[in-house]
């Protein structure tokens, strides 16, 4: 076996035994969201996850983790769980403060109701400032200053 053969074995194998059951992934997500004040589960090219990355990342940049499923071997069951556990399996899931928020279009329609999903406003309705101040971030407005 050349090498070349020997690490994809090696690869294959180590992702393998890298796959979660369905506790692990249940504890995966709870230690993610635990752990952080603001929380996404994201894929790199969803357009839905690029807008809701974009407008936490304006508003908590400090507070704000997103992880990319996009290369992770367990993403089919994270999706499922997030399908048990939230209503939807569908990227991007938004947990904040520990308890799950919402999706894309919650993000949006509290960042700044009355506003098509892809349009770039500079208007904040307060909905979704209130809902993370009150996990504890620190809240930037979009001057750049702090809230």
């Amino acid at each position: 076996m050349n090498i070349y053969a020997s690490l994809l074995l090696f690869t294959i194998i180590r992702i393998r035994c890298l796959r979660m059951d369905a506790n692990h992934v249940q504890k995966w997500v709870r230690d993610r969201v635990g752990a952080n004040k603001v929380v996404v589960f994201s894929k790199i090219q969803c357009p839905f996850c690029v807008k809701a990355n974009g407008i936490l990342s304006e508003m908590v940049p400090d507070d704000l983790t997103i992880f990319q499923l996009d290369d992770n071997p367990d993403r089919q069951k994270i999706m499922e769980y997030f399908g048990r556990t939230t209503g939807a399996a569908t990227v991007p899931r938004v947990f904040i403060g520990g308890e799950f928020y919402g999706d894309c279009s919650k993000v949006v329609s509290e960042y700044c109701p009355h506003v098509y999903l892809f349009q770039v406003s500079t208007k904040d309705s307060g909905a979704l400032r209130a809902t993370l101040l009150a996990a504890g971030c620190n809240v930037t407005n979009l001057r750049g200053g702090p809230n």
